[in-house]
């Protein structure tokens, strides 16, 4: 608790009670806050909760509530040593007085340096370039209906999808899944898209397992039965001297690699 206002860093006047002292003499509480104090490494720490007591002439550093915060506290050769149990940093090293006390020094500079600083976050910057309020950033879906949309099935489009093969559609030693690219969602029923690029077919189907860390790899000797198109040359066709036609052509199969999706 402390008797001095300008050492809060932020107070809320609104907390009101009593506090008992050591000569049993009640003192009110007019509200409560956050002190900053340097450290002996020039980094600056916050001690939350403290009491402001307009009546206290000096402040009082309660030795549980720094426990109870995560701070060790060890008194040794008329030496109080405030640590940091998480980095095992000495934030304080404070020597003790004629009369038995240790008084931690708490200057006010601290706090309105700290105060000064934090002005400057990312919320300010956020006002300066006059962006719009958090809330009034909505879909079209949330704005219309008034809730946030249910997004927990979208999926990372173009990623490997697994989709079940029922058990009338395969035999016994058949596989239970085929493996597709997941291209998008169907409109009419609450299923997904997907692409074989091996048939050549768009399936729709709800039973599907995804990997969204995998992308169908493009590679001929992986997919042998892949997609094939035909090529006829009938640049060289000539006329028999019989009057019927024979012609010269050849038709042979290329396997087609498509770049994009609107390709296949």
């Amino acid at each position: 608790m402390s008797g001095s206002k300008s050492l809060f860093k932020d107070l809320d006047e609104k907390e009101k009670g009593e506090v008992r002292l050591g000569d049993d003499k009640q003192v009110p509480i007019e509200g409560r806050g956050t002190v900053a104090i340097k450290t002996i490494q020039g980094d600056v720490k916050l001690i939350h909760d403290v009491q402001y007591v307009p009546s206290l002439a000096h402040s009082l550093l309660s030795v549980g509530q720094l426990m109870a915060s995560g701070y060790s506290i060890v008194f040794n050769n008329k030496t109080c040593a405030i640590a940091d149990k998480k980095s095992g940093h000495t934030i304080a090293l404070i020597r003790m007085t004629q009369n038995k006390m240790f008084p931690l020094d708490v200057s006010n500079d601290v706090g309105s340096a700290l105060v000064a600083k934090s002005e400057n976050d990312t919320r300010l910057w956020h006002f300066r370039y006059g962006h719009l309020n958090v809330k009034s950033l909505k879909t079209p879906f949330e704005a219309w209906r008034g809730k946030k949309p249910w997004v927990r099935h979208l999926k990372v489009f173009g990623c490997v999808a697994y989709a079940l093969v029922t058990s009338n559609l395969r035999r016994k030693l058949d596989s239970k899944s085929e493996k597709n690219i997941f291209i998008g969602y169907c409109t009419e029923t609450k299923a997904y898209k997907l692409y074989d690029p091996v048939n050549g077919k768009v399936t729709v189907s709800r039973d599907v397992k995804f990997n969204e860390e995998e992308r169908w790899i493009w590679d001929t000797n992986e997919n042998p039965s892949g997609m094939y198109f035909e090529l006829t040359d009938h640049r060289h066709e000539e006329p028999e001297q019989n009057g019927s036609s024979n012609s010269w052509n050849t038709s042979e199969a290329y396997p087609f690699t498509p770049k994009y999706l609107q390709d296949m």
